[in-house]
């Protein structure tokens, strides 16, 4: 959002006049062509879209992520290893209103030579794991940084180009929120790979992309970022630990994505498979100051 300040003098004993308007700029970032899997699917109307077992190219995966799974409310406990991996639509651009295709695949860990586990209660606990209401999340996250001093954006006699700040990124307010969640389903084609392989479960997902987020950006005095981030919540009768071992990366399991404001012209609009989640109601019970050219700005938090 840009303001545009005119003042009028009409001279010494005359009174000064001063006019504001705001103006929105929006620049049409356009997201790039849709894999030939991908976009075959949303021209045939198809119920689901091509995993990333079957389409290695159309899917980019997330670092996995390790977990000790035990059962809480079972008479004999049982506990289970498990490694899940998240997958986004590639390539990792989106057009805001439309979705981002998400996909989960768990394995249970410690599988012997002869392709047998443990018992059938480590089964149980990864078709826990991934149900439709399973504990493991995969969100939209939208931070947002910019400059409150205009002056430091860009000193007098400087040129900044697109992408550079002559402030450091580190001294700059950030806003840091959750902007989408996947909803969940299982594999509509029971003749998936992981649906026919023991010790495996996966979830088909999507996020929902409203219509009005702020695309990316990157210029000098401010920058918008999404990130695709896995975490775990809560579910009652289990006991979820990360594994954070030599072998297994306690690296957070996320990704960078781009928002833009347009679809490619030669692709097929993405299709969602759910219906939209009713919008989230902010928060209005308290309110947070923000300094910004030398005024206060009074937000939501």
């Amino acid at each position: 959002m840009y303001e545009v300040v005119v003042k009028i003098n009409s001279g010494l004993l005359h009174t000064k006049q001063r006019i504001n308007a705001n103006v929105l700029y929006v620049p049409v970032l356009r997201a790039p062509p849709l894999p030939l899997l991908r976009a075959s699917a949303y021209f045939n109307g198809a119920s689901s879209l091509v995993g990333p077992v079957e389409d290695r190219r159309g899917w980019f995966a997330l670092p996995p992520s390790y977990f000790q799974v035990s059962t809480t409310k079972d008479t004999t406990p049982s506990t289970a290893d498990i490694k899940c991996t998240a997958f986004i639509a590639n390539p990792a651009a989106y057009t805001r209103g439309t979705v981002i295709p998400c996909h989960l695949i768990c394995e249970l860990l410690g599988e012997d030579p002869y392709g047998q586990y443990p018992g059938s209660s480590s089964s149980s606990i990864l078709n826990l794991l991934t149900s439709r209401k399973s504990p493991i999340s995969l969100k939209l996250l939208q931070n947002v940084r910019y400059s409150k001093d205009p002056q430091r954006i860009a000193p007098k006699g400087q040129v900044v180009k697109v992408g550079q700040a002559s402030q450091d990124k580190d001294e700059r307010a950030g806003h840091l929120k959750e902007v989408g969640e996947a909803v969940w389903w299982k594999s509509i084609s029971n003749n998936a790979p992981t649906s026919a392989t023991p010790g495996k479960s996966s979830l088909e997902g999507e996020i929902h992309l409203d219509a009005g987020l702020l695309p990316s950006t990157d210029v000098p005095f401010l920058e918008v970022s999404y990130t695709v981030s896995l975490s775990l919540s809560s579910q009652e009768g289990l006991d979820i630990q990360s594994l954070t071992t030599q072998r297994r990366s306690s690296r957070s399991s996320s990704a960078i994505v781009k928002i833009g404001t347009a679809h490619d012209v030669e692709s097929p609009i993405p299709v969602p498979f759910t219906l939209r989640p009713a919008p989230k109601k902010r928060d209005m019970s308290t309110v947070e100051a923000i300094p910004y050219y030398g005024r206060t700005r009074i937000m939501g938090a």
